[in-house]
């Protein structure tokens, strides 16, 4: 690598160590004040074709760039990180070189080389902070992965045959489905839609794109059904296929968004598996008390049982003060005493 002319490609960005094996991508997000002397190049990325395209030819220029870091918030509707983690795990396909699996409308990088994707997909690990801004927390991660630096990337990309150059339609509706695949789906004239709940504002969103990726209106609902009519009243759907897809879409979305589960366009939902309930406690079985007997000193206020030949008599309920006449004739007539 020649120091004076890298990074190859111009943006914003700037330049650290470029020894360094970390490389930060802070996304959509600019003002992250990061320091730079454990960091190769840090910089913002919004788009997911030209963006990306440069990520891509100023890391595989530098092949010390172990690591590519994401922090910051992502730009909305082009789902950077998803774009670039898509790239490294499944590659590139068609003429245009579309991003397979990828979300955004114009996951394409048509202006590299097969060798620098297959060298870009085999030299770096990423590494993701997706909407963390802190920069104390950034830098740890940023150190952690400086120290495990392997030492620059030796080999090269040239794995053609790991590119699927076959051509394919674009847009969310080229969907990866392994079970179902889509074998003679066709493109509707009318365009593809970019479906993506909202939180925040409790909406899903529904992005219509023409088929040149321009976006052209973007329609947001409370809930699928009303979202659907809205797209069939106006129109905006010509295939049944695609308003079976659309209708499917928008059902994920609205149940991702009341339940709060992550959504991706084209993924099947993950519901998280209930927790076991606890069998309910039984109650313990207390022991019996043992009968507590009084000794009687014959002075305080007691009530007693007196008993003649294992049999009750009376019951005398309270002396104020010793009676020894009483004392006698119990004793005379044979009065035991039990309490």
């Amino acid at each position: 690598m020649d120091n004076a002319v890298w990074p190859v490609t111009d943006g914003r960005y700037g330049v650290g160590n470029k020894e360094s094996p970390v490389a930060v991508c802070t996304m959509a997000t600019v003002e992250l004040d990061l320091p730079m002397d454990k960091i190769a190049i840090k910089g913002k990325c919004v788009t997911e074709n030209i963006g990306v395209e440069k990520i891509v030819q100023n890391i595989v220029t530098n092949p010390n760039i172990r690591y590519l870091i994401f922090c910051g918030k992502d730009s909305r509707g082009h789902f950077i990180r998803q774009a670039i983690e898509n790239l490294i795990e499944k590659g590139v396909e068609g003429p245009n070189k579309r991003i397979i699996g990828a979300l955004g409308a114009m996951a394409e990088v048509k202006n590299l080389t097969t060798n620098e994707v297959e060298t870009f997909r085999k030299q770096v690990t990423t590494v993701s902070l997706a909407d963390v801004t802190d920069i104390q927390e950034i830098m740890k991660v940023v150190e952690e992965y400086y120290s495990k630096n392997p030492g620059p990337y030796q080999g090269n990309g040239s794995a053609p045959e790991a590119v699927q150059e076959s051509p394919a339609p674009t847009g969310p509706e080229n969907v990866d489905a392994p079970h179902h695949p889509l074998t003679d789906w066709t493109q509707d004239p009318k365009g593809f839609f970019i479906i993506r709940p909202d939180r925040h504002r409790n909406v899903i969103f529904a992005e219509h794109f023409d088929n040149e990726k321009r976006l052209l209106r973007l329609i947001t609902g409370k809930t699928a059904e009303d979202m659907y009519h809205t797209i069939i009243k106006m129109g905006l759907i010509t295939r049944q296929d695609h308003a079976a897809y659309v209708g499917r879409e928008l059902a994920k979305a609205e149940t991702a968004l009341i339940n709060k589960l992550e959504y991706e366009q084209d993924s099947v939902l993950k519901v998280p598996e209930p927790k076991p309930v606890p069998p309910a406690p039984q109650p313990v079985a207390q022991p019996p008390k043992e009968k507590e007997f009084v000794v009687d000193d014959g002075k305080s206020a007691i009530s007693r049982t007196f008993l003649l030949a294992g049999k009750v008599t009376y019951t005398v309920t309270e002396r104020v003060k010793e009676d020894p006449e009483f004392d006698s004739v119990r004793k005379r007539v044979g009065l035991h005493r039990a309490f």
